[in-house]
């Protein structure tokens, strides 16, 4: 009897791991096509470092077109604290 519950207890846990790796993909061998998405990934992000950003200033009412990297440098300069020491 004790050995139907310990085979029991192990099918459950083995079922409540298995189960979800199964359905969340991790199990499943990626695809030939998701690897030649992943290798044009730079390639598609070096041809958008040229894209153009219209931004509001509220202080001068004034709209204002920056670069992409003019844009993030603003951007991540804006969220930093002022205490952040590089």
């Amino acid at each position: 009897m004790k050995t139907l519950y310990l085979i029991l207890i192990a099918v459950l846990v083995l079922s409540m791991i298995l189960i979800p790796l199964a359905a969340s993909g991790h199990m499943r061998e990626p695809d030939k096509a998701s690897k030649k998405v992943t290798e044009k990934e730079p390639e598609n992000l070096q041809k958008k470092s040229g894209d153009i950003f219209t931004v509001y200033d509220t202080e001068s009412k004034k709209s204002q077109k920056l670069t992409a990297k003019e844009y993030i440098c603003g951007v991540v300069a804006a969220e930093m604290p002022a205490s952040f020491q590089p």
